[in-house]
């Protein structure tokens, strides 16, 4: 009988332990989407070898690279805190053409923004270059 509790106490505590160590998600799903004047955009590609193509974690110094815009949005997943980002990019649009976009509302710490929820989704306004 002792051991019979021993058992359910200790399972007890087990589980009491392992609830309330839950872990904070420290990691966000962004979603950005874009939007360019009257163009349909097809696929934009940012070369992130550029200096001036960036996105990054003003807390940790971390860089992260675009993947390739599909449809207009990408989905990123980033450790929450403060961004600055910007890139030139090349879009394909839907008659097949190609122009050259640029994105740089939050290029500087005073543009920063702050991605501090477990999913996010922001619309960035590109200029046709």
């Amino acid at each position: 009988m002792k051991r019979y509790i021993r058992h359910i106490l200790f399972s007890a505590i087990l589980t009491l332990a392992l609830t309330s160590c839950e872990k904070e998600n420290i990691f966000s799903t962004l979603t950005l989407n874009v939007r360019c004047e009257d163009l349909n955009i097809m696929t934009i590609s940012v070369d992130n070898s550029l200096k001036g193509n960036f996105f990054q974690n003003l807390n940790t110094g971390e860089k992260y690279n675009y993947p390739l815009l599909s449809g207009g949005r990408t989905q990123l997943k980033v450790l929450k805190g403060v961004y600055i980002f910007a890139f030139d990019g090349i879009a394909t649009l839907d008659d097949g053409t190609k122009r050259r976009v640029r994105c740089y509302e939050h290029r500087s710490p005073t543009n920063s923004l702050n991605i501090l929820d477990d999913t996010m989704s922001i619309t960035l306004n590109l200029m046709v270059l």
